[in-house]
């Protein structure tokens, strides 16, 4: 047996009201439609746009970390950061030299590791002057390997982040 399908409006659907409603749907439909590509495309654009200035603001950052490195560690002071703790988070080279020591024997001890009592004391009392967020210049020996001071006059600065946090 063989089938056979055929379909068709019924006679009393076609035209009139029911009609021009369903095609009222249809250009709504395609209305938002576009509508909704449009802003689609409006934010695919910002997306762009966002990324190309995040791109742009990463390499200014890695450029200027590269100039304050460069200059840090071509400086013929010495540079010595450490946290509120009094530990190394960072030595340039030439304070390596001051202390007699390489990078990688500093980074992550307390400052009080290269100094005597008395001038342990110093550190002391100038970190307690940092915490209180103030500046200032100071006298310490610190010492090397060999036993041997070395007298340096340091310019401490407290860092401050943009929280307020030391």
């Amino acid at each position: 047996a063989q089938w056979e399908f055929h379909w068709d409006i019924l006679p009393e659907f076609r035209g009139g009201p029911a009609t021009e409603f369903a095609d009222a749907v249809l250009w709504t439909g395609l209305l938002v439609t576009g509508l909704a590509l449009s802003l689609i495309g409006m934010l695919f654009m910002q997306n762009a746009r966002v990324r190309r200035l995040v791109t742009e603001r990463t390499a200014e950052l890695r450029e200027s970390e590269k100039r304050v490195s460069t200059i840090l560690e071509t400086s013929s002071e010495g540079f010595w950061f450490i946290d509120n703790k009094a530990l190394t988070l960072d030595v340039n080279e030439t304070m390596c030299r001051i202390l007699g020591r390489s990078r990688a024997d500093i980074i992550g001890r307390p400052t009080y590791d290269f100094v005597d009592e008395e001038n342990a004391a110093i550190f002391s009392e100038q970190l307690a002057l940092r915490d209180q967020g103030h500046r200032g210049a100071y006298e310490v020996a610190l010492s090397r390997p060999d036993g041997s001071k070395v007298p340096c006059l340091f310019s401490a600065t407290p860092y401050v982040d943009d929280s307020g946090g030391k």
